[in-house]
């Protein structure tokens, strides 16, 4: 039997913070996954409970009844131990109360009884709360003080234990493309982020798993619904991360139990020593002061200046990994910079004049990184790994600011390197054109996703590029349901030169294409003249839609009306994609490059008929790019 690893995990937030929304989302994606080996009764009742709520209201309500335990045992991979999770959950109300009451000596208060229960704690916060609207900075502050006030308590009461606490920053489908949220809440993680590190070194002494206060470790952002499955994976890697952070502590603390034995045992050798030592210290000369500790923002400009010392220099990309590095000071260097920020570190200005250096030979570093990058996937993550999660730099550093903006860019080119590339191998090997929609529009869907995803500001490029992903997405999908696209046709001229003794009667047109075979009657051409000679010809009607089927050939049929048989008589056929569109390979080859019209002209024996075709559906601006480039690489 795989082992199981047994975690109590406290859930803490105000009203409307997203816990339940969490919980329910996380639970169902499990069951999803086949991956529950065991829930609870209560477990059970509260997914019933919630499902109802979305269904009835669109949505989940406040949490009215206190769930407390949530049991439940979770499946993992063959090589990770299984879960054994209790949730502790409260609702906002008692947990807002509980939080501000603290520093009291009550000891019914739930959250300290939780406290004293939990392994790890989870502290839900939801940016763009809908209660507090008109008033985000009021309830920002009143936030960060309940999570100053929480992390004191739980380092107050157990911290012998080292329990790790993980920032759940919810509902980020609502704020991700807002500009002044993400401003807002990253000035917020920093000040909590700061107050983290204070409190973690003043209990603890330092001794403690460095992870506990690594700001992108312990900030984890979700989304308030699950649209995609790379949402849900993001849920259960919260839950991955907090239990990660748990063996570390639990590791930490062996470590420490060892190496209290070990001084127990030293010091026993010792004892017969310690006269000696007395009389040494009586009689020795007084000790020098201790100089001062360096400043925390010194320790880490330093460490910032190591770093460009021996990072790759020039069009040399380094590893995602020595990105990341330079991303963790800067995630704290430009916030610290940002002169509309509240919560700034009071620094000498010499102080504050060498953060700006360093953020300027950073920022350039990045931006000479950028402007020679090719749109790889290597390069993208490296570049991502240099800017995710920081904030608008185009007040604090241009170069940054040019930096995100240099990256969207090359985000679109590598989308469309990748459309291009499914066009070109699916012409070069003639598949069907359905098969191709089928590929561009799986492969636009997850990119659409992708994008979502990425942690590199510039809300506008970002939605830029989705509303483009999901436009060409849409095409592709409606292109399969619909096996074929519409335009308009009309007859520009048409007619047929009679001999003396031929009969004045109907022309006919008809087409045909995949899947859309010549179905009669024709559309009629009525003769406007009598014979002999040349007899114009007009359609009844001065235009017709046309539905065409995806792929070749695409063909026009002339037909004769027999007047003795009372029947229509197909005369000649033309294949009308000899010279087939720029969109081809989409099985759109009538399209014209301009997607305006496309004129075509037939003529068979005495007749002549000039057609010309218009109000092609509109081809996305992502797939025209996308061809353009596919016919150019097929070119060289």
């Amino acid at each position: 039997m795989k082992p199981m690893h047994a975690l109590n995990l406290g859930v803490y937030g105000c009203i409307r913070a997203g816990k339940t929304l969490f919980l329910y989302q996380l639970l169902r994606y499990w069951q999803q996954k086949q991956q529950v080996i065991q829930l609870s009764d209560k477990g059970v009742k509260f997914l019933e409970t919630v499902q109802s709520e979305i269904e009835r209201y669109k949505g989940s309500l406040p949490t009215m009844s206190n769930w407390g335990e949530i049991p439940v045992q979770v499946r993992r991979g063959d090589s990770q131990p299984d879960w054994d999770l209790t949730f502790r959950d409260l609702t906002g109300e008692w947990l807002e109360k509980g939080v501000d009451k603290l520093d009291s000596a009550d000891r019914d208060n739930l959250i300290q009884e939780q406290v004293r229960q939990c392994d790890a704690f989870l502290f839900f916060f939801n940016p763009v709360h809908p209660e507090y609207q008109k008033d985000l900075d009021e309830y920002y502050q009143r936030e960060f003080q309940r999570a100053e006030k929480f992390l004191e308590y739980v380092l107050k009461e157990r911290q012998n234990q080292h329990l790790p606490t993980v920032f759940v920053l919810t509902c980020k489908d609502q704020w991700e493309d807002r500009s002044d949220i993400r401003v807002k809440l990253q000035n917020w993680i920093e000040r909590v982020h700061r107050k983290l590190q204070e409190l973690y070194d003043h209990y603890l002494r330092g001794h403690y798993p460095q992870e506990f206060v690594e700001q992108q470790g312990v900030f984890l952002e979700v989304c308030s619904t699950g649209r995609s499955p790379q949402d849900n994976q993001q849920l259960e890697k919260v839950v991955d991360r907090l239990a990660d952070l748990v063996h570390r502590s639990r590791r930490q603390r062996q470590q420490i139990r060892r190496r209290g034995l070990r001084a127990l045992l030293l010091s026993v050798a010792v004892l017969a020593g310690l006269g000696g030592l007395g009389w040494w210290l009586v009689n020795r000369e007084p000790p020098t002061p201790p100089s001062l500790p360096t400043p925390p923002i010194e320790v880490r400009l330093r460490e910032l200046e190591e770093l460009l010392k021996t990072h790759p220099t020039a069009a040399r990309l380094p590893s995602v990994k020595e990105a990341e590095e330079i991303n963790k000071h800067l995630a704290w260097l430009v916030p610290e910079l940002d002169p509309n920020a509240s919560g700034a570190a009071d620094v000498a200005e010499s102080t504050r004049q060498h953060m700006r250096e360093l953020l300027e030979r950073t920022s350039q570093l990045i931006l000479e990184k950028t402007r020679k990058a090719d749109p790889t996937p290597e390069a993208l993550a490296v570049l991502a790994a240099y800017l995710k999660k920081l904030p608008d730099a185009s007040d604090i550093s241009p170069p940054l600011a040019q930096a995100q903006q240099r990256y969207w860019e090359l985000q679109r080119t590598a989308c469309l390197q990748q459309l291009a590339e499914i066009i070109r191998r699916r012409q070069e090997v003639a598949s069907p054109p359905l098969d191709t929609f089928v590929e561009l529009a799986n492969k636009l869907r997850e990119m659409e996703q992708q994008v979502r995803q990425d942690e590199v500001f510039l809300p506008q490029a970002r939605r830029n590029l989705r509303e483009q992903l999901q436009t060409a997405a849409t095409f592709c999908e409606d292109r399969l349901k619909q096996k074929g696209y519409t335009v308009h046709f009309r007859v520009t001229s048409a007619h047929c030169v009679l001999k003396e003794e031929e009969e004045v009667t109907w022309r006919g047109l008809n087409f045909a294409s995949p899947g859309y075979p010549f179905i009669p009657p024709p559309y009629g051409l009525v003769p406007k003249a009598e014979g002999p000679g040349k007899i114009p010809c007009a359609t009844i009607q001065p235009s017709y839609p046309l539905r065409i089927g995806l792929g070749t050939p695409v063909e026009c049929a002339l037909y004769i009306w027999e007047a003795s048989e009372q029947q229509w008589r197909m005369w000649h056929k033309f294949n009308l994609t000899t010279e087939p569109g720029p969109y081809a390979p989409l099985g759109m080859p009538l399209h014209p490059a301009d997607g305006e019209k496309r004129e075509i002209s037939l003529r068979y024996e005495n007749h002549e008929v000039n057609l010309e075709f218009f109000n092609f559906q509109p081809i996305p601006a992502l797939l025209r790019e996308a061809v353009a480039l596919a016919r150019k690489e097929k070119k060289s």
